[in-house]
């Protein structure tokens, strides 16, 4: 009896694990939306039209937000945009979205965004 109620708890702490690293990404992937949406709003879409983090309302949360505020992913978003190369910086320092670099699919989610409104 003792074998079946820990290999019924090993199977429920690894569907718990699993199912938290799945809302995490699934978190992150919509903080990328989200970040590719700002980037779009502010036209930062080449490095001549590259803002601050702070034009971009990206500046991270100081303590007190971190705190007392939900956890926001675009911070964990834009650090992976970056590495992937999609978001680069001028020699300013200014971010800008190097847009030939999404795939197709998001280019077009994002322009209808841009020019009609958020789909339903």
């Amino acid at each position: 009896m003792e074998g079946i109620s820990s290999f019924t708890l090993i199977i429920i702490i690894l569907l718990a694990l699993f199912g938290a690293s799945f809302f995490r990404t699934h978190l992150t992937r919509k903080g990328a939306l989200k970040v590719i949406e700002i980037f779009y709003r502010h036209n930062a879409l080449g490095s001549k039209n590259a803002k601050s983090l702070y034009e971009l309302g990206l500046v991270r949360p100081d303590l007190y937000q971190r705190l007392f505020k939900r956890r926001d992913y675009k911070q964990t978003a834009l650090r992976i945009l970056i590495q992937k190369g999609l978001i680069l910086a001028n020699e300013e320092g200014n971010l800008y979205l190097q847009e030939e670099n999404l795939e197709q699919s998001v280019r077009n989610e994002m322009n209808a965004r841009r020019f009609h409104g958020k789909p339903s």
